[in-house]
């Protein structure tokens, strides 16, 4: 069983031993620890269900937002799901009696991303969503840091950081490249799709424009810091926009050609567009 858990949305999957989707279910995840936790056990109870399986899950794996210790399954600081400390590995190693395992949704993604393209030596993964954060993978090998926040690059201040962001600093990435960030100033525009559709149709410039030029810093940023062979783009503020990764690669080609020092780094080429229908955290998860 390999689960997806979003800022917005549970997508819990039953998968073969080669990682074919048997069943699914997809729900709202919910806010807090409690309701977190309810909708997470509903989700691969239902996917079981659907699978035909009588049996358990042999195993979990989960992807989930915020700070996770992966030898425990704690989860900390997982601000857009309301989580402050959930130990959701032991929790669902009770509910369903077997080992789970816990790991950053974006890293779970990226690993994800490794497993199905084994021919990239190094890559990256950039998620657009709820909130901003980057997954790293390098030989195999996820890089989450020292003490597990590498790739939270959401938070990393920019401009004249007059806005405050959640993590409790100012002006960080998050505010104007993520749905949580720029809903704040999308007059009334309350989901993905809404914020998506106001940027599309001209209704939103400023907000449009500042994604886009706060886009293009994050992924510079990810290649000058980590140099990878692939940097992939998705979440849901770029899958529910329509043709927001083709204006966004088009700003990103602008930017490497007016600096002689990107352009000659061969860059242009190595960004790509997350692949659709895919549970590619979910496989990630498990496969870590």
């Amino acid at each position: 069983m390999g689960v997806d858990l979003g800022g917005t949305k549970v997508h819990s999957v039953v998968l073969s031993e080669d990682n074919q989707v048997v069943a699914r279910d997809i729900r709202l995840s919910g806010h807090g620890n409690d309701e977190v936790f309810a909708s997470l056990k509903g989700s691969i109870s239902d996917a079981l269900k659907l699978s035909g399986k009588t049996a358990g899950p042999a195993r979990i794996g989960i992807g989930t937002p915020g700070t996770v210790d992966t030898a425990t399954g704690l989860v900390t600081h997982s601000l857009n799901l309301g989580i402050e400390s959930l130990n959701l590995g032991q929790l669902l190693s009770d509910e369903f009696g077997c080992p789970v395992g816990v790991h950053n949704d974006v890293n779970a993604t990226a690993a994800g991303l490794a497993i199905l393209n084994p021919q990239l030596t190094s890559l990256a993964y950039l998620n657009f969503g709820t909130g901003l954060a980057a997954g790293f993978v390098s030989h195999g090998v996820p890089h989450t840091g020292f003490s597990g926040i590498a790739g939270e690059i959401g938070h990393i201040p920019v401009g004249s950081g007059e806005d405050e962001c959640p993590c409790g600093q100012r002006g960080c990435l998050e505010l104007y490249t993520s749905w949580s960030g720029l809903k704040k100033w999308a007059n009334g525009h309350e989901t993905f799709g809404e914020l998506a559709a106001a940027m599309d149709s001209g209704k939103a410039p400023e907000l449009r424009e500042t994604f886009l030029t706060n886009a293009v810093r994050v992924i510079t940023t990810v290649f000058l810091s980590m140099d990878p062979e692939r940097v992939y783009v998705g979440g849901g503020l770029i899958s529910s926009w329509a043709g927001a990764y083709e204006l966004l690669l088009s700003r990103w080609q602008e930017n490497i050609a007016s600096s002689k020092f990107l352009e000659s780094s061969g860059l242009t080429s190595r960004v790509e567009l997350l692949p659709a229908q895919l549970p590619i955290a979910a496989i990630g998860a498990l496969g870590q």
